[in-house]
């Protein structure tokens, strides 16, 4: 068999009769029920067989989307990793800038020299700090803002 299917070289083949019936209605008798239960068994075992056929489709089918699945988070997980990569030298490099800036600074700061802050960090310069706040804190007394 292929498959499932039968080929029509499956069918059984009887050999020369081994039993001889006194009349034709004595061999309907005998053999109609045998007919009936092969006939029977036959279909069914068609229908089985085409059952197992349309389960291995689907199977095949979801399989393969399965497959497909499976490659595109292979996909995903590799860009993923890429990605990592990329934001771990970017980290990288940001921190060295970060650590040259400071450097930088304090040998500024060391020398006396003004350091004006980073991205909105406090400053060296603590007495210019309290110096802004101290004139926030006027400006809004003068308002009337504070109470």
């Amino acid at each position: 068999m292929i498959g499932n299917k039968p080929k029509p070289s499956d069918q059984l083949v009887a050999s020369a009769p081994a039993v001889r019936f006194a009349t034709d209605e004595a061999a309907q008798t005998v053999l109609g029920s045998l007919r009936s239960t092969y006939d029977n068994a036959v279909t069914f075992a068609n229908q089985q067989a085409a059952l197992a056929d349309a389960c291995q489709a689907d199977m095949d089918k979801w399989a393969a989307e399965i497959e497909e699945r499976k490659a595109w988070i292979e996909e995903r997980k590799a860009w993923i990793e890429e990605r990592d990569l990329e934001k771990r030298a970017a980290l990288q490099q940001a921190q060295r800038g970060r650590d040259a800036a400071k450097g930088a600074a304090d040998t500024l700061a060391v020398l006396g020299a003004p350091v004006p802050p980073a991205n909105g960090e406090l400053s060296h310069d603590p007495d210019g700090a309290w110096s802004r706040v101290d004139a926030a804190h006027d400006a809004l007394n003068a308002s009337g803002g504070a109470r």
